[in-house]
Formats: structure tokens, sequence, C-alpha cells
């Protein structure tokens, strides 16, 4: 079942901040720019969504969510941790494309990028790239396809693969977790929320 109604997901208006705004910007430059530094001009660029706490945030303080007769929560819950999946790369290829695109236009802000490798023995299946970049800890993974064993009681993979929104989504803890915030390729900082569930 949706946790929202497939009409109404993509009317959700999500109000972003100034800094906000520009951290996307920078996320969707960086995207446009990723398949010439790569060294493939003529690939698409990566599709970028934002996913998890931030976007849940961001919905229950929308007018949305207010207008059914819902209680927005204090303004001071703002969500400075960014979780960002990606279409068809990896997070730290996309990470070190956001460096690389800020060394050349924005030379001063140019963030460092960190890894958290992969470790299936502690429950951690998927290398995440991070960076902080305006003020936002952001991770960085691409969309993903979990398999388990038949049977399986417990949530550990026996495979992980490049996935589909609609796979990432399915394999997150809560509905309200596996909202997307798809950034607008347009530039504008903007984006359109999405319901995979």
């Amino acid at each position: 079942m949706s946790a929202l109604p497939s009409s109404e997901s993509s009317e959700i208006q999500l109000e972003v901040s100034d800094s906000e705004r520009e951290l996307f910007q920078v996320l969707v430059a960086a995207a446009s720019s990723l398949p010439q530094l790569s060294g493939a001009p003529d690939a698409p660029p990566p599709t970028v969504r934002i996913v998890g706490g931030w976007v849940r945030d961001r919905l229950l303080s929308s007018p949305w969510y207010a207008s059914r007769g819902a209680v927005p929560p204090p303004a001071s819950s703002a969500s400075y941790d960014v979780d960002v999946a990606l279409s068809s790369c990896t997070g730290l290829q996309f990470a070190e494309g956001v460096a690389a695109h800020l060394r050349s236009v924005r030379p001063g802000d140019v963030p460092h990028v960190g890894v958290v490798s992969a470790n299936p023995d502690k429950s951690k299946h998927l290398e995440t790239a991070t960076c902080r970049l305006y003020g936002f800890e952001c991770d960085f993974v691409n969309l993903r396809e979990e398999e388990y064993a038949d049977g399986a009681d417990h949530r550990v993979p026996t495979e992980v693969r490049f996935g589909t929104p609609a796979e990432d989504a399915a394999r997150r803890d809560f509905t309200v977790n596996a909202l997307f915030y798809r950034l607008h390729s347009d530039g504008s900082g903007g984006g359109t929320v999405e319901d995979w569930t």
C-alpha cells in the first residue's frame, strides 16, 4: 500500500531553505557534468534523489500535511542529514564528481570525500561516500536491490546490486523512509516527491 495517494505524491510541494536549494543545485550540476568527467559524454547523467529522514521531515512540515489537520513539528526540527540515492553510479563516483565539479566552479568549496566501506560482518552491505556540503552531512549511495536467503529470519542480504527506485523503496524499514525527493534536472533546486511503495 502506498503511503501517499499516487495522484497526490507528485503534487506535494516541499519547502526548501536557501541553503538546501543551493545544495540541490550543486548536486544536479555535478550529476549533469558526471558523464563528461567519467569519459562517457553520451551517457545520461544519474538521477539524484534525496531519501529518508530529510524527506520525512520536510513532508511533516509541508502545507500538504497541515491541510489534513496534522500538527507540524517545531521549526527547529530541520534536518541537516541528507541521504542521496543515485540511479546509475556508486556513491563514491558521485561524491568524487561533486568534488570535481566544485573544483572547477568554486575552488574554495571543495569538500573532503570520506568513505564508509562495506562490511557485511557488521550489517553494512554497501559502501557509502560522505562529505559535508554547505552545512549538511551528505551520504551518497546507489539505488539498490537486496536478496535474502530462503527462509531467513534476519535482515542480512546475501546479495546487493544496483536497483530501481521501486526495488530500493521495498527494502527500506518504514514506508515514510522510502519516500524520495527527485531533484529536478533544470537546476532550479526544486524537486518532486516520489512514492514507490
